[in-house]
């Protein structure tokens, strides 16, 4: 009888650990390991783990971040048209303000990237930074859309403005290093 007891407080424990283990796999190292991956340019891995991250967490806000932020790794792997229309299939009202920034900017570069709607692309563009000004995603993709539009000094001011706009963190991510491409492109 003792014997069972101790046990069944072993089983206990087992549970709680497996359950915490749980908890952090899905909700911090989870969405963590996938930004990770998205900054240093991991796009395909990103993708991976923010589909598992959507997948595991099953609030409609956890897989709708998701979805945005797989629609971006799309972007970030050059399948504008395929980010294009998972973008333009997340279009909701139920979007918080960062949410909506953020699908606002992703919704430009697609734009822009695939040459497309223009003034659509920088109106979405100027929309995200009101909402979120400090984001040098955000200033770059202004600068891939002004150079789709063929708006060339203002697409080079606002590339430049990258660099002065990113963190020392974001100095060293995909979006820097694409800069100068887009840069040498203009």
């Amino acid at each position: 009888m003792a014997l069972a007891g101790r046990l069944g407080g072993v089983g206990a424990a087992v549970i709680t650990g497996a359950v915490c283990a749980a908890y952090l796999l899905a909700f911090i190292w989870l969405p963590r390991a996938a930004h990770r991956a998205f900054i240093s340019g991991r796009f395909a891995r990103a993708r991976r783990l923010f589909w598992l991250a959507g997948w595991i967490r099953l609030t409609r806000a956890a897989r709708r971040a998701a979805t945005i932020s797989i629609s971006a790794c799309a972007l970030g792997l050059g399948h504008w048209q395929e980010a294009l229309e998972q973008i333009e299939a997340l279009e909701s009202p139920d979007l918080s303000t960062s949410e909506r920034a953020v699908w606002q900017n992703n919704r430009a570069y697609a734009l822009a990237r695939i040459g497309i709607r223009h003034g659509e692309a920088l109106e979405l563009i100027e929309s995200a930074i009101e909402a979120r000004p400090a984001l040098a995603g955000f200033v770059h993709t202004r600068g891939v859309a002004l150079l789709a539009a063929g708006r060339t000094t203002e697409a080079l001011a606002a590339l430049d403005a990258v660099w002065s706009t990113a963190s020392e963190r974001d100095r060293g991510s995909a979006v820097v290093a694409e800069r100068g491409s887009d840069l040498g492109c203009a």
